[in-house]
């Protein structure tokens, strides 16, 4: 099962948050992650966001150990890495922001993104 939305638009400037969760044993290898459901799953929060949404920017954070993860957001830029930000496990661990904007997003897939005939798998 593959849990992804976005929950919600932040103020005015139109800055989509979201999240996803996949099972960590089911796709295990690197292949598989590298073209698998969490990287199709971004592909898809992004076409919404950007064309039914119509926001500017998305952003999402990450743990920088979580590989596989990174992996899922090819496309997106490094913005800032903010130290021991997240209490963890029992220790104080490094969050990476990251975002993409509707610009880039544009460039990647070819399109317009109003149109829903986009490539899925764009990264």
């Amino acid at each position: 099962m593959i849990l992804a939305g976005l929950s919600g638009v932040t103020g005015s400037c139109g800055v989509g948050c979201g999240g996803i969760a996949l099972p960590p044993s089911r796709f295990s290898t690197s292949a598989r992650i590298a073209r698998g459901p969490g990287t199709f799953a971004v592909s898809q929060l992004c076409r919404y966001g950007f064309s039914k949404l119509k926001i500017p920017r998305i952003e999402l954070g990450v743990y920088p150990s979580n590989r596989r993860a990174i992996a899922c957001y090819r496309g997106f830029r490094d913005e800032a890495l903010l130290r021991r930000f997240v209490y963890h496990d029992g220790e104080w661990v490094d969050v990476l922001l990251m975002s993409l904007l509707r610009s880039e997003w544009r460039e990647k897939i070819g399109i317009e993104p109003t149109s829903l005939l986009a490539k899925t798998n764009w990264f």
